[in-house]
């Protein structure tokens, strides 16, 4: 039973992505943030790695937003604990740890300053 409880709970930290080339296991902790382009997803991970998935964003947000990953935009999904910062002019965008800089979304505009009043 402990065994099976460790399996599935290190199997629900895990996302597997399916590429052309291969089948990678991502650390859902080790993911930065997603970025949509049409039907592709990108992955963007620790140590400037990317990965590119045949399907869309949306595929991933519900499964993501669990282990905090937030969407700030039409084409962007990323990973709260890599906020750096919240710019607040030109509209608004989130700095990353990495220094990616990712536009917020006039209707996600008010949602990211509730989730930093809450932090």
């Amino acid at each position: 039973s402990n065994l099976y409880n460790n399996l599935h709970t290190s199997r629900r930290k895990t996302l597997a992505l399916r590429t052309s080339e291969k089948i990678y296991l991502l650390e859902i902790n080790n993911i930065i943030r997603c970025e949509a382009d049409r039907n592709y997803t990108y992955f963007f991970v620790q140590e400037k790695k990317k990965h590119i998935v045949s399907q869309p964003m949306k595929e991933f947000e519900d499964l993501l937003k669990e282990f905090g990953f937030i969407r700030i935009h039409r084409s962007h999904l990323m990973n709260i604990a890599y906020i750096e910062s919240f710019d607040k002019s030109d509209g608004g965008y989130i700095v990353l740890k990495d220094k990616t800089e990712i536009p917020v979304s006039r209707r996600k505009k008010n949602e990211i300053l509730e989730m930093f009043s809450r932090l």
